[in-house]
């Protein structure tokens, strides 16, 4: 067991004139916090703290620590019974004999801001020993010259002994307007981590008095809503002029992602036999469903469907709780096309398609003719006629009902300037677009209609993106890509006369523009 010396110099900084008493304070030795309240109780002296803390550790604490070096904590309470931060030290042993020191402050300084301007350099403070704290209350609330207005700043303050040793750098991160009595605005901490696409609710802890502003500009005390990105989310609070900002990060979890096999609309009839499975991943259950009902017993990484319908399985991560569900799977026994019976279309070429399943085949046909190397669920064509595709899985096989498709005469639109599209206000360029029977044109600029311009040609006499709309005598419509215009201004110009207008030959005026 040694006893040893321990000096430590405790500085409270209090926000604008409001004076805090110390009521009670306590310590304890080493890593371990026993709770706010649970420690060795010492008596509590206003404003000469630190002398009384020398006097206490020196002569009566007993370590048990048989090896240097060790950590004494020691946190104070006020009148309103707040319990303040915890200040720590970390302490050396002196051999095994205690060892007295006394250390007078002979100078001391501070700045603001992270730059060091170096011992010596800093803005001197009148210097009284053992009550350093008081002087401190006292620099803040009459000498300080606060250079912010909204932001936290950093207070840096060091003190030289007898000897003419500085000692370390004490900094403590201080607001505009006083010290924040609730740095931490949101009660769920500086970061959180959820799953994508859950409902998070956070809550605004700030002072009393003051009015929250969280990042979407909403004043409730408590915000609900769904984190569309990970990053930071801001809160602030006000009162008057005065305003603190805190935020949190929010992160995802990692989310399932369930997929199937097959997939998409899966052809089947009544030699059909499959199952759908999902692959196995760790730490993960399963649930399939049936046109949105629960399949009992089917937790499994597969599933037997004994119907038509729809079905798909939901996978959750046992460690995190996030959950995601799979694409659907379609089982059917007939397959419908895009477009269907009796089509016109102003597209050339125009698409026809049917829903893809991974296990199907394709093979298309145009008036009952394969269609060689249309394999595929689309099909892509500039030609009128009757199509249909023959659908395979299995033994199952499967026509589509008969695409009657009309392609009406395609056409292009295009535009052109019979000059330069840059001019002085008062000229103008004419754009022409193309001609064709039955066409009908409607002129833009900017994407507005310009009120009875229908001809297939336009004088633009302003600025703007202009562009023609076509109609065909089929009702097909198509939009040219627009033409920038700009119309530069002119310059300006006076004329004025030094002298008379009037003067007799052999004289002059002066004319100056």
């Amino acid at each position: 067991m040694k006893k040893v010396l321990i000096y430590i110099l405790l500085l409270f900084a209090y926000n604008g004139y409001t004076q805090y008493n110390i009521k009670g304070a306590e310590y304890f030795v080493g890593t371990f916090d026993p709770g706010a309240g649970n420690g060795i109780a010492i008596d509590a002296v206003d404003s000469n703290f630190n002398e009384l803390i020398e006097s206490i550790i020196a002569r009566n604490q007993t370590i048990g620590f048989s090896t240097s070096p060790f950590l004494v904590n020691i946190r104070l309470k006020d009148a309103n019974n707040n319990w303040g931060p915890l200040f720590k030290k970390v302490c050396f042993v002196n051999s095994n004999s205690f060892v007295s020191r006394n250390i007078n402050i002979t100078n001391a300084e501070y700045f603001f801001g992270t730059f060091d301007p170096g011992e010596g350099n800093g803005t001197s403070i009148f210097v009284s020993d053992s009550a350093f704290d008081g002087i401190t209350e006292q620099l803040y609330r009459d000498k300080a010259l606060w250079t912010t207005t909204t932001n936290p700043t950093l207070f840096n303050i060091r003190l030289k002994d007898i000897n003419n040793n500085w000692g370390p750098l004490f900094k403590k991160v201080v607001f505009p307007y006083g010290t924040n009595s609730s740095i931490n605005l949101i009660s769920q901490g500086d970061s959180i981590t959820i799953c994508p696409g859950d409902s998070l609710t956070l809550n605004y802890v700030g002072p009393n008095g003051f009015v929250p502003q969280w990042f979407d500009n909403t004043k409730n005390k408590m915000i609900r809503f769904i984190p569309a990105n990970q990053g930071f989310y801001k809160v602030t609070g006000t009162l008057g002029n005065t305003s603190y900002s805190d935020s949190i990060f929010i992160k995802f979890h990692q989310k399932p992602s369930p997929t199937t096999s097959p997939s998409g609309n899966i052809l089947v009839c009544a030699s059909t036999s499959f199952n759908i499975t999902t692959p196995n991943t760790a730490n993960t259950t399963y649930q399939w469903y049936f046109n949105g009902a629960i399949i009992s017993n089917a937790t499994g990484t597969s599933c037997l469907p004994t119907n038509v319908g729809r079905y798909n399985v939901k996978a959750t991560n046992t460690i995190t709780g996030c959950s995601d569900t799979s694409a659907n799977v379609f089982l059917q026994t007939s397959i419908t096309t895009n477009p269907t019976g009796v089509t016109s279309s102003c597209d050339s070429p125009t698409i026809l398609s049917a829903p893809y399943g991974s296990t199907n085949t394709y093979q298309w046909y145009k008036n009952n003719t394969i269609i060689s190397g249309a394999n595929s669920n689309s099909y892509s064509t500039t030609q009128n006629g009757s199509y249909y595709v023959n659908i395979i899985n299995g033994l199952c096989s499967f026509n589509t009902s008969v695409i009657n498709l009309s392609i009406f005469n395609p056409f292009s639109v295009s535009l052109s300037n019979s000059s330069s599209l840059e001019f002085c206000q008062g000229d103008s360029v004419l754009l022409n677009a193309n001609s064709g029977t039955g066409f009908s044109y409607l002129w833009k600029r900017n994407d507005s209609i310009i009120p009875n311009a229908n001809m297939s040609s336009y004088y633009a006499k302003t600025s703007g993106a202009y562009k023609v709309q076509i109609t065909n005598n089929n009702g097909c419509i198509k939009e040219s890509t627009p033409l920038n215009v700009l119309a530069k201004n002119m310059p300006t110009g006076s004329l004025q006369i030094a002298g008379n207008t009037s003067f007799c030959i052999g004289d002059s005026v002066y004319l100056n523009s």
